[in-house]
C-alpha cells in the first residue's frame, strides 16, 4: 500500500530521504516499515536504524538532502552512489562505471548493484555520491572547487601474519658415554624453548584482549555520546512541555491570579465603614 506524505509517496523497501534525529537534516534512508504515523528507516551509509515520524520521510530530492558539492570532474570510477532509475523514478544503490565526456554531455554511466548487467546513463543531477573516507554525501556541480577529488575506496590489504620465531632445532639425543654436563645443557635448552613458547602464547592472548577492550571502549564511547544527545533532547522537550502547561493554565477560564499581599478590599480610603449597612462593629 502507498501512503502519501504531501505530494510524496513513500514505498516500503525503497530509498527515500528521512530526517536524522541527532542533527535534524535529511539523508538517504531505506524505508523498512511504516504505519499511519511512524516509519522505521535505516540510513544508507551510516548503518543507523531509527524510528521517525512519517511526515519526516520524503521522496529523494537532491536539493533537500544534506550533502556537499564536488566539481563535475572531481570524481573517479568505482565510487558508490545513489541514482534515479528513469522508469519508476525510484533511487537505487549503484556504482560509477564510466565518467567519460561528463562535462560535454552532463551524463554519467552507473551500474545498479541489483542489476550489474544493465548499465544506465543518467544525468548528474540525478546522482548522489557517497565517500567512505569522509562519510558524506556529495552532489556534482560545475561551480565547485576542482581541487576536491573523490576517490573510490582502496581494496583491503591482506591481513599480515604476525612474525613468529622459528622453533629451535631438535636437540640431539644424550650421549651414551655418560657426560653429565651435556645432559644438563640439553635439559636447559629444552626448558628455554618451552618458556619461549609459553611466553609467545601469553603475548598473543594479551594482544587479543587489548584489542577487544579497545573495541568495547570505542563502542561504549559512541553509545555515551548518543545518550548525551538524547538526554539533551529530552530536557528541551520537558521545558517546552512545562511552558505549554503554563500557557494552558493562564488561558483557562477558571484561572484567577491570587491577590497580592496586604490587599485592601476597600479601595476608597475616604469611605466610612459605618456607612455600610452590613458593617458590624467590634465589641470589646
Amino acid at each position: 500500500a502507498n501512503l502519501r506524505t504531501g505530494h510524496n509517496m513513500c514505498d516500503v523497501g525503497y530509498i527515500h530521504l528521512a530526517r536524522y534525529r541527532h542533527d535534524g537534516y535529511f539523508y538517504p534512508a531505506m524505508l523498512r516499515d511504516k504505519d499511519n504515523k511512524r516509519a522505521r528507516v535505516e540510513f544508507t551509509g551510516f548503518n543507523d536504524k531509527q524510528e521517525v515520524s512519517l511526515m519526516d520521510v520524503k521522496r529523494i530530492s537532491p536539493d533537500l538532502c544534506n550533502c556537499k558539492f564536488v566539481h563535475i570532474e572531481g570524481f573517479d570510477k568505482g565510487l558508490k552512489c545513489l541514482a534515479e532509475f528513469a522508469k519508476d523514478k525510484h533511487w537505487y544503490s549503484a556504482i560509477i562505471s564510466d565518467n567519460t565526456n561528463v562535462v560535454e554531455t552532463g551524463h554519467i554511466q552507473v551500474t545498479f548493484v541489483d542489476y550489474p548487467n544493465d548499465p544506465e546513463r543518467v544525468h548528474v543531477s540525478k546522482v548522489l555520491l557517497w565517500d567512505d573516507s569522509t562519510t558524506m554525501w556529495y552532489r556534482l556541480t560545475p561551480a565547485a572547487d576542482k581541487k576536491t577529488a573523490l576517490k573510490p575506496p582502496l581494496a583491503p590489504k591482506p591481513r599480515e601474519t604476525p612474525y613468529r620465531r622459528p622453533p629451535l632445532p631438535p636437540s640431539p639425543p644424550p650421549r651414551q658415554n655418560g657426560h653429565a654436563s651435556f645432559n644438563g645443557e640439553h635439559a636447559a635448552v629444552a626448558a628455554l624453548a618451552a618458556a619461549r613458547a609459553a611466553g609467545a602464547a601469553v603475548e598473543g592472548e594479551v594482544l587479543e584482549m587489548v584489542a577487544n577492550l579497545q573495541s568495547q571502549y570505542n563502542a561504549l564511547t559512541r553509545e555515551n555520546d548518543a545518550l548525551k544527545l538524547e538526554v539533551k533532547e529530552l530536557r528541551l522537550d520537558l521545558k517546552k512541555l512545562g511552558n505549554r502547561v503554563l500557557n494552558l493554565e493562564i488561558h483557562s477560564p477558571s484561572y484567577s491570579p491570587s491577590p497580592p499581599p496586604n490587599h485592601n478590599p476597600n479601595p476608597n480610603p475616604n469611605t466610612n465603614p459605618h456607612d455600610n449597612p452590613h458593617h458590624e462593629p467590634h465589641h470589646e
